[in-house]
C-alpha cells in the first residue's frame, strides 16, 4: 500500500513538472526600415511651360506647339515625349512631381525662374533627372570651374537677346529727323525679364527711354503713357496683355516684340520679330539624356548656337547689317566665366 502511493505521487509530480522544461524560440528582433532605393530611371521625357496666366496665350502656343514638335525626331532610346501647360504658378511643381511619380525618366520646366524649383525636386525623387531653362549658371569665384547642381541648369542668351533688340530699337529711333524716344513695355515672360532688360539697355546706350511707371496699368493706358512721354519705338515682351499693347498702338508707333505676338498684323509697323528658340536648346538636351551622356554640369547655349530668332520687319531692310554686326560680335566675344567644364554635351543645330 505504501510502494503504491509513492509512485502516483511521482506520475504526478512529472505530469506538472515535464511542460515547464519545453525550450521556447525567441522571436525574430524586427530590423529598422531602410530607405527604399531610387525608381528605376524610365526613358519618357514631359517638359512643364511656364504658366498660362502669366504669357500671352499665343506666346504659351507657340511654345507648346513647337517643344511638341520635337516628338517626331527623339534620339534613338527615349520614349515618349509629352508637354504640359499649367493654368498658374503652383501647378508646375504639381505637374512635375506627377511627372516624377510615374516614373518618367526626364523632366524639363520651362520658365523665367525654375532653378531654385528643378534643384528642389531633383532631391526629392531621386532616379529622375530635372532639367530648368532658361536659368542662370551658379556663382562661382573667378579661376573655378562650375559646379555640379542637383538639377541640370541650361543658360541661355537672354541678355545678347536684349542687347540684339536694343540695337534695332536704337537704330530706329536714330533713323529719325531728331532721335525719337523708345519706350518699354516689360511685363514678364518666359524670359528672366531683369536679364532681358538690362540686355535691352546695353543695346539702347546713348537713346532716350521711358518706361511705364504703374505696373498695374491696363495696356492701352500704359500705351498712352508712353506716346504722350514722346515714344516713337516701342519694345513690348511675351506678358499676358501683349495682345491688347500691340493693338492699342496700331500703327502710331515702331514696334519691336516677340513672334508670337506681332508677327503676321500687317497693320503694324513692325521693325523687328525676336524669339529665344527653346526647342533647340530642349533638343540638346533630349540628345544627351538618349545618349546617357546628360551629366551635372550646366549647359551653355550662346549667339552662335542658332538659338536666336530676329526677323527684321519688310519696311526696315536697313536693319539686317547693323543687327549682324552685333551678333557677330557677340558670338565672338569672350564669356568671361571661362570654358565650358569637361562633360558638358556640345549642342547641335535644330530644325526651325
Amino acid at each position: 500500500m505504501g510502494r503504491t502511493l509513492v509512485v502516483s505521487a511521482l506520475l504526478l509530480l512529472v505530469g506538472c513538472t515535464s511542460p515547464a522544461e519545453e525550450e521556447v524560440t525567441p522571436s525574430p528582433v524586427p530590423t529598422p526600415m531602410e530607405e527604399p532605393p531610387p525608381a528605376p530611371a524610365g526613358r519618357d521625357i514631359e517638359v512643364v511651360l511656364p504658366p498660362g496666366d502669366r504669357l500671352e496665350d499665343a506666346v504659351t502656343e507657340g511654345l507648346r506647339r513647337r517643344v511638341a514638335a520635337l516628338s517626331a525626331g527623339l534620339p534613338e532610346g527615349v520614349g515618349e515625349l509629352t508637354v504640359r501647360r499649367p493654368d498658374s504658378a503652383p501647378f508646375v511643381v504639381d505637374l512635375a512631381e506627377l511627372a516624377a511619380s510615374r516614373g518618367t525618366g526626364l523632366v524639363c520646366v520651362l520658365g523665367s525662374d525654375t532653378a531654385g524649383t528643378t534643384d528642389t525636386l531633383a532631391q526629392r525623387h531621386r532616379g529622375v533627372r530635372f532639367c530648368g531653362l532658361p536659368t542662370a549658371l551658379p556663382e562661382v569665384e573667378e579661376g573655378e570651374e562650375l559646379t555640379a547642381t542637383p538639377a541640370v541648369r541650361v543658360e541661355l542668351p537672354v541678355a545678347a537677346l536684349g542687347e540684339l533688340v536694343g540695337t534695332a530699337a536704337a537704330e530706329v529711333a536714330r533713323s529719325s529727323d531728331s532721335d525719337a524716344v523708345v519706350g518699354l513695355v516689360l511685363g514678364g515672360d518666359e524670359l528672366p525679364s531683369g536679364t532681358f532688360r538690362d540686355g535691352l539697355l546695353v543695346g539702347l546706350a546713348g537713346v532716350e527711354v521711358v518706361e511705364v511707371e504703374d505696373d498695374a496699368a491696363a495696356p492701352a493706358d500704359a500705351v498712352e503713357a508712353l506716346l504722350a512721354a514722346g515714344a516713337e519705338v516701342l519694345v513690348v515682351d511675351g506678358h499676358r496683355g501683349a495682345r491688347e499693347v500691340v493693338e492699342a498702338v496700331g500703327d502710331r508707333a515702331v514696334l519691336l516684340g516677340p513672334v508670337d505676338v506681332v508677327d503676321g498684323d500687317d497693320d503694324l509697323d513692325l521693325a523687328l520679330a525676336y524669339r529665344l528658340r527653346h526647342e533647340v536648346a530642349l533638343a540638346a538636351v533630349f540628345d544627351s539624356f538618349g545618349s546617357d551622356a546628360l551629366g551635372e554640369v550646366p549647359i551653355l547655349l550662346g549667339v552662335g548656337d542658332e538659338i536666336l530668332d530676329l526677323r527684321v520687319g519688310a519696311g526696315w531692310p536697313e536693319l539686317e547689317a547693323p543687327l549682324e554686326r552685333a551678333r557677330t560680335a557677340l558670338a565672338q566675344r569672350d564669356d568671361p566665366r571661362g570654358p565650358v567644364p569637361d562633360g558638358a554635351p556640345a549642342p547641335g543645330p535644330a530644325e526651325p
